[in-house]
């Protein structure tokens, strides 16, 4: 508005004070305040003042004008970043998932189908920028970097997944992480399988090898079909019996329930395995077993059929 206040002021009065057109008294006013120079124009004595106060006026607005565009510029990028850092403060138990390769990638859009909140870190700038796009929070940055992790909330997040195509990227974050906050559960990749003890003694609480398990898949889909089509999510069928895992949390309408009561409702349900906080993991609970915060169970079961058990407790599928 100031820039082109100025252009208009000036064509005005040389419009006024020569007799010029309007184009003419327009294309002047331009020429002085960006300094290219021009011939002479034949000004008169008021004319030349005129001009004189033009350019003056018109240098400085031009000025301001291009470093409040610059400043907007930049200010706007730093808002961005603002709040997303404003976001990742307002997490609590949330995952972070450091490198979004195929591997990341498909573990932070099976973390968004549950509708878990997560945070994810790489170094390439356009992978940053094109998983911006679909709304996650992903900070470009080394995952390696303690300060990277601090910003992504590492002392208030529940879990850390490392899944780096080279194990050295691995063993470090998880490293790092593991110094950071020791007790935190952190799940990194092993490429080779040499690389799975070296990672855990860097502080990895589960240690995953593609290779490895798509291996025994392999074998298993061989030896055991029945049961590899069952464990297997790209063989699972929409109808297919899938394994839940939920726990039971402070306030759960199951709390002091027993086994047997919520078995008698939901007759589709088969408890596999219950882990109280405090005690071994226990195969196939007794009946009379009862439902207490803290625990958590391996359920069986059609999807469909569980959807209204599940949504009465926090669950995440196996």
């Amino acid at each position: 508005m100031l820039l082109g206040g100025v252009v208009g002021f000036g064509t005005l009065g040389f419009e006024l004070i020569e007799g010029w057109g309007l184009w003419e008294s327009f294309y002047f006013t331009i020429v002085t305040i960006s300094t290219v120079g021009y011939g002479d124009y034949g000004l008169s004595k008021p004319g030349q003042m005129f001009a004189s106060l033009v350019m003056l006026v018109g240098i400085g607005s031009l000025t301001y004008t291009l470093g409040q565009v610059m400043q907007a510029a930049v200010e706007t990028g730093l808002d961005k970043e603002r709040r997303m850092h404003r976001q990742i403060g307002s997490l609590q138990n949330h995952v972070i998932v450091c490198g979004i390769g195929r591997f990341g990638a498909i573990v932070c859009e099976q973390l968004d189908e549950a509708g878990a909140a997560f945070v994810a870190i790489d170094l390439n700038p356009d992978t940053v920028e094109s998983f911006r796009k679909r709304g996650w929070i992903v900070i470009e940055g080394d995952a390696a970097d303690d300060d990277v992790l601090v910003s992504a909330g590492i002392h208030h997040a529940r879990a850390l997944v490392s899944v780096s195509s080279r194990d050295s990227d691995n063993i470090v974050v998880t490293l790092s992480a593991h110094s950071l906050v020791p007790e935190l559960e952190i799940t990194s990749r092993a490429e080779h399988t040499d690389s799975v003890r070296k990672i855990r003694r860097a502080g990895a609480t589960h240690v995953i090898s593609p290779a490895l398990i798509g291996g025994r898949q392999i074998a298993e889909s061989i030896l055991n079909p029945a049961l590899s089509r069952l464990m297997n999510p790209l063989e699972i069928q929409p109808e297919s019996v899938r394994l839940f895992e939920i726990g039971i949390e402070e306030g759960s309408p199951l709390v002091g329930r027993t086994l047997q009561e919520v078995g008698r409702e939901h007759a589709d349900l088969v408890f596999v395995t219950m882990t109280p906080s405090d005690t071994p993991e226990q195969v196939r609970p007794e009946v009379d077993a009862r439902f207490a915060a803290g625990q958590t169970h391996v359920i069986a079961a059609n999807p469909r059929t569980i959807e209204p058990f599940l949504q009465s407790v926090s669950r995440h599928a196996a």
